[in-house]
């Protein structure tokens, strides 16, 4: 793992684990993908938290074997599915059970503030998980535009609320195998960077 410019350890890890989240929950992983990931260690020392990397061993054990068409499956009937999946990945529905709502238009004006801008190849509301997890280790990654302040605030604000519900969630899903596992490490990881936050 490279570390970035004026980062910490510790910063390096949350932002790389956040991007991984964010590249998981977006779409499913493909044959190089979980090849990576079988080779990728977390130093969950960084973390202060070791039940992380108890969590990323199991993760790696899969990927050492992977069935990426179970997996890309597991992923559409969570996330997609005929109408809609499983779980709803977005903010705005664990807040008030709707989508594309005022939580996401404060959201995007928040957004246009710190200078994100709209990825036109990018189809979904900005308040889908892999978004927000993307935004943070993006605060993260630039330490010199973004401050610690600005990180804690967008957590609290857009993420703390109900983004640990959403990976509890994914977690107990029954129907979900390699997800459980994401779930669990979000959920994990979650608790940490309230720790950290708070």
């Amino acid at each position: 793992m490279i570390t970035t410019v004026n980062l910490t350890e510790r910063d390096n890890h949350r932002a790389y684990l956040y991007a991984l989240l964010a590249a998981l929950l977006i779409s499913p992983p493909n044959s190089k993908f979980m090849q990576q990931l079988a080779q990728l260690a977390i130093n969950d020392t960084e973390l202060s938290d070791n039940t992380i990397g108890y969590i990323w061993n199991k993760i790696k054990l899969v990927a050492q074997t992977p069935d990426v068409t179970t997996i890309e499956n597991e992923f559409h009937q969570l996330f997609i599915g005929v109408g809609e999946g499983e779980l709803i990945p977005y903010r705005s529905w664990y807040l008030t059970g709707e989508l594309m709502g005022k939580s996401l238009v404060a959201l995007r004006e928040e957004l246009q503030k710190l200078g994100f801008a709209r990825q036109e190849n990018i189809h979904e509301p900005e308040d889908h998980i892999a978004i927000l997890c993307e935004i943070m280790s993006l605060l993260i990654y630039n330490p010199t535009e973004y401050t610690f302040d600005t990180q804690r605030h967008f957590f609290l604000v857009y993420l703390n609320s109900w983004a640990l519900h959403f990976f509890h969630d994914l977690h107990k899903t029954p129907t979900a195998k390699f997800y459980q596992l994401i779930g669990q490490f979000g959920e994990q990881f979650f608790i940490s960077e309230q720790t950290l936050f708070n």
